[in-house]
């Protein structure tokens, strides 16, 4: 699964597995337009992959869980953050919402699903960080700091 795999950083994470020709690629994006954009893309490039758009947000717990199980994902790219700091500091509770506690329900639901598998079932969670680099007073700073 990628988390923001029609983002900047999603895109790259969703070309790279596509190589690596796992059975089924789940591409989670909030931007309908960003997913149809990535989803068209790759499956022009490759036709032995299922690729599975799904249209949705990070900060949406019950969805997350619920497309964790159904799939029985084994890896997650976690790239799915607003990025924009100057947007960001005019937006600071969207900005909170969506890069704390959207990475806070993606691990959660990555856990509970962990802790139901046998011990020897391989289990991965990349998580992307960009360092932004600006005053550690800044909001988006502190929230991007949090995961470090």
């Amino acid at each position: 699964l990628i988390s923001g795999a029609g983002g900047i950083i999603g895109v790259v994470f969703s070309r790279f597995v596509l190589i690596l020709v796992p059975i089924t690629l789940l591409l989670f994006e909030i931007s309908e337009f960003s997913l149809y954009t990535i989803h068209m893309e790759l499956n022009q490039l490759n036709s032995k992959v299922e690729i599975v758009p799904v249209l949705s947000t990070i900060t949406n717990f019950y969805h997350l869980k619920k497309i964790i199980k159904r799939y029985s994902i084994d890896t997650i790219y976690h790239a799915a953050a607003y990025k924009h700091v100057p947007m960001l500091e005019m937006n600071i509770v969207s900005g909170v919402y969506n890069n704390v506690i959207g990475t806070l329900n993606l691990l959660e639901a990555s856990r509970n699903l962990y802790n139901q598998m046998p011990t020897d079932w391989k289990k991965n969670f990349i998580f992307y960080h960009a360092y932004i680099l600006c005053p550690i007073s800044r909001c988006m700073a502190v929230c991007s700091n949090l995961f470090l």
